[in-house]
């Protein structure tokens, strides 16, 4: 799992467990680095490489062993953008579904009473 804690958040606090990581904003953007971690490469990289029996997972030398496409900082923020968008129109096409279904579940009702 990753997260990229924002300030709009609130205060939090660090858990000792986790892969803390403190980047560079003048060579990665962290949007850019929270999508390439949600990516299916990323994912599968983890699924390759995690450790443990009970739960496994990546540890933060394994993480530095990862090899993060790095493109310019223009493309880094238009791949921010264009990722932005297509999750506002996946977030607008899951409430229509949800609201389809909950459309649906009121029509049988109604005629199944």
């Amino acid at each position: 799992k990753t997260f990229l804690y924002k300030e709009c958040f609130g205060k939090a606090v660090y858990a000792g467990y986790l892969i803390r990581f403190r980047l560079n904003q003048e060579i990665v953007l962290p949007d850019f680095l929270n999508i390439i971690c949600r990516s299916k490469n990323y994912q599968n990289w983890v699924l390759a490489n995690r450790q443990g029996t009970a739960r496994a997972n990546i540890n933060a030398q394994q993480f530095a062993s990862y090899e993060i496409p790095l493109p310019l900082f223009d493309e880094q923020k238009k791949i921010i953008e264009e990722t932005k968008d297509l999750f506002k129109k996946m977030h607008e096409a899951k409430a229509i579904m949800d609201n389809a279904t909950s459309l649906k579940q009121a029509v049988l009702e109604k005629y199944l009473k």
